[in-house]
């Protein structure tokens, strides 16, 4: 007794990768700060937390040029 085969199904069309940040699982995004706010201020208050390792203010939008508004982004030892 032969038993037949299942059709095997078509191949997956390969999607193209994205740019792989080695940082963005070590990275907590900070948004809705006061507009009187300095990066001095940022990491002291920053600094409290357990792991904390540097604060990235302000941030570069897609242009290039500097935003404070976007928020910041600070960066912890351990994920």
């Amino acid at each position: 007794m032969k038993k037949e085969s299942k059709p095997r199904p078509p191949p997956r069309t390969l999607q193209p990768r994205l740019p792989h940040d080695p940082l963005a699982i070590r990275t907590v995004v900070v948004s809705g700060l006061p507009s009187g706010i300095d990066a001095k201020v940022l990491w002291k208050k920053i600094r409290k937390y357990e792991g904390a390792e540097k604060v990235d203010w302000p941030i570069k939008n897609e242009s290039g040029v500097e935003d404070s508004t976007i928020g910041i982004h600070f960066l912890l030892t351990k994920p």
